[in-house]
């Protein structure tokens, strides 16, 4: 949620009614049928491929409080594959900034989306890594505290490489800790913690170590709930 650079290597914030009109244009977040929303062609697909998984037990489930293990959900459905000029970037509309990623506002077959693309100090050679190894892992992951990711593009240089994932809400949690300086109440901190653990402790359950955990990396929605 933030706007053109002004220098400091921050960018500038993106207005409220900006938000308030990108959440008028993006599906719900919490679904499946979210790719129908982005892809109708593809809704049987969607409706076809919908897969209930059972349950994925933790090292040792007695003593663990998550409640993740109880059921999830594995998306069978092939991640869409799209082409640079599919894609409307607002280059200007920078969400985050980490140390290898921007995450910048999209526009997908009419839909906002959040594009994520690495940064033009990464050599390309890694960046074709990068982008590839975070694609396999992250296209096995279903969970309602893990970003869905909706396509992704392989353009014919490293810059028009992006992952595609569902709109942004509201805030990366960076910007309402250290640039809006937001004073949250006792219950949505425990809930964003809540999540944030609850998202750990599903990807260590299919396999997977998150190696870069940050506020950069978390994304808040308006009822607080952490992706």
């Amino acid at each position: 949620m933030q706007n053109e650079e002004d220098g400091s290597g921050f960018p500038t914030v993106i207005t409220r009614s900006q938000i308030v009109k990108m959440d008028e244009d993006s599906p719900k977040t919490d679904s499946i049928d979210i790719y129908g929303d982005f892809f109708p062609e593809k809704q049987e697909t969607v409706d076809g491929k919908k897969t209930q998984k059972t349950k994925y037990q933790t090292k040792d489930p007695v003593d663990d409080k998550s409640d993740i293990h109880e059921a999830s959900t594995v998306i069978s459905v092939p991640i869409p594959e799209i082409l640079p000029d599919d894609l409307d970037i607002n280059e200007n509309c920078k969400y985050a900034i980490g140390p290898k990623t921007l995450s910048i506002m999209g526009k997908l077959n009419g839909r906002m989306v959040t594009v994520k693309k690495y940064q033009r100090t990464i050599p390309d050679c890694e960046i074709s890594q990068l982008l590839n190894d975070e694609y396999e892992t992250i296209r096995c992951l279903y969970h309602p505290n893990i970003a869905l990711l909706i396509a992704i593009c392989n353009g014919p240089t490293t810059m028009e490489q992006y992952l595609v994932f569902e709109p942004l809400e509201y805030h990366f949690l960076h910007r309402l800790l250290f640039e809006e300086k937001a004073k949250l109440e006792e219950d949505s901190i425990l809930k964003i913690a809540h999540d944030v653990a609850n998202a750990m402790q599903y990807v260590y359950n299919m396999g997977f170590l998150h190696c870069y955990l940050g506020a950069h990396s978390v994304i808040v929605t308006r009822d607080y709930t952490a992706k």
